[in-house]
C-alpha cells in the first residue's frame, strides 16, 4: 500500500515532526514513596493518584455525578482519541453517562505518572488497556490529564487521549477539520499575553515542522513532556535530538492551523488548542488535533507539554 510505505516512519509527536519508528518511547515514573519533585507536595501527589483512579472507575460505572462534583472543572475539555474532537464539559456528560460496565472485559491504567507543573497544577499521564467482552483483541491508549488546584481542591481541566498505534499502521488521511468549539477560559488573561502565546506557539510549530532545533530549545521548558499522535512519550532531549536528524521537511509541502483557541486555566497556565493540517508533496493530507500547555515561570512563558491526537474522518 503506497500510503503505508511512504509514511511508515511518519509519527507526529509534537506539532508535526516525523519521529523514527525505531525510537523508543520514554517512560517517566515517580515512586509514591519517594516524592522528590521541584513542585507540589507528597500529599497532593497522592491525592492526584487517588483522583486518577476515580476517573477511570467513574467511566467504567458511568458515574457522571463523580465527574461533575469531584473531577471536572466547569472549563473542562476532553480531546477525543477516536477522532480528535474537542468536547466541553456540558457535552461530554451524556457520552460518559452511557451504560458500559456489562460490555467491558477489562480496562485499567498502567505506568501512571504524576508530574507537577507548578505547586497548583499537574499532569497525570498513563497508559490504559481496554478489551470489550467478546472482542478477541485489546486496544491501548495514553492520556495526559491536566489538573489545577482551585480553592484547595484539585479539578481536571483537560483530558487528552491518544490511541497507541501499532508500529506499521498507516496514518489517517484527513478529509475535513472537526468543527470549532466554544471553550471556556477560567482566567480572562490579557490580550498582550494572548498574542504573545499565539506567536510563541507559531514559532514552536514552525521550528518543529522544519527541524529548527535551536528555535525549539528556547521554547520548551526543561521538564517538557509530549504525548505523540501514535501514543508514544517524549521528553525535551528526545525532541531536540530527533529534530537534528529529521528528514520530514523534505516531504512536507505546507501546513495550516485551524480553530486555534487560547484558554487560561490559571494565571500561569495556558492551553492552546488547534488543528494542524499537513500537506505532503505527493498530495497526502494528514491532520492532528494539538493541545499545547504553556507555563509562566519567572515572568516567561514556555511550553511544558504537547498532546496530539490524529484527526480521523
Amino acid at each position: 500500500m503506497a500510503v503505508a510505505s511512504n509514511y511508515l516512519i511518519f509519527k507526529i509527536f509534537t506539532i508535526g515532526v516525523a519521529v523514527s519508528a525505531t525510537m523508543l518511547p520514554v517512560t517517566v515514573c515517580f515512586s509514591q514513596s519517594d516524592f522528590n519533585q521541584s513542585y507540589g507536595t507528597e500529599h497532593d501527589y497522592k491525592r492526584l493518584h487517588f483522583l486518577n483512579l476515580q476517573y477511570i472507575q467513574s467511566w467504567i460505572r458511568s458515574d457522571t455525578a463523580t465527574y461533575n462534583h469531584l473531577l471536572w472543572a466547569d472549563d473542562f475539555v476532553h480531546q477525543n482519541s477516536s477522532d480528535g474532537l474537542l468536547i466541553p464539559k456540558k457535552q461530554i456528560g451524556a457520552i460518559f453517562g452511557k451504560r458500559r460496565f456489562n460490555t467491558i472485559d477489562y480496562f485499567y491504567p498502567q505506568d501512571v505518572t504524576v508530574q507537577f507543573i507548578s505547586n497548583e497544577s499537574a499532569m497525570v499521564i498513563a497508559r490504559t488497556v481496554y478489551k470489550a467482552i467478546g472482542d478477541p483483541d485489546e486496544t491501548a491508549s495514553r492520556y495526559n490529564d491536566i489538573y489545577i488546584k482551585r480553592d484547595g481542591q484539585w479539578k481536571c481541566v483537560s483530558a487528552n487521549v491518544t490511541e497507541i498505534s501499532k508500529q506499521n499502521n498507516p496514518p489517517f488521511i484527513c478529509k475535513k477539520v472537526p468543527p470549532a468549539r466554544s471553550l471556556i477560559s477560567h482566567v480572562p488573561g490579557s490580550e498582550v499575553e494572548r498574542k504573545a502565546l499565539i506567536e510563541l506557539n507559531k514559532q514552536l510549530i514552525n521550528g518543529v515542522t522544519f527541524s529548527k532545533a535551536e528555535k525549539v530549545e528556547s521554547i520548551l521548558s526543561p521538564d517538557f513532556i509530549s504525548i505523540g499522535s501514535n501514543g508514544a512519550v517524549f521528553k525535551k532531549q528526545d525532541v531536540l535530538e530527533e529534530l537534528k536528524i529529521s528528514a520530514i521537511p523534505n516531504t512536507i509541502e505546507k501546513y495550516i492551523l485551524e480553530n486555534l483557541s487560547v484558554r487560561f486555566v490559571a494565571p500561569d497556565i495556558a492551553m492552546i488548542h488547534t488543528a494542524m493540517i499537513s500537506t505532503f508533496k505527493d498530495g497526502i493530507v494528514i491532520g492532528t488535533q494539538i493541545n499545547n500547555i504553556f507555563v509562566k515561570r519567572d515572568g516567561t512563558w514556555s511550553c511544558v507539554s504537547g498532546n496530539n491526537t490524529p484527526i480521523k474522518n
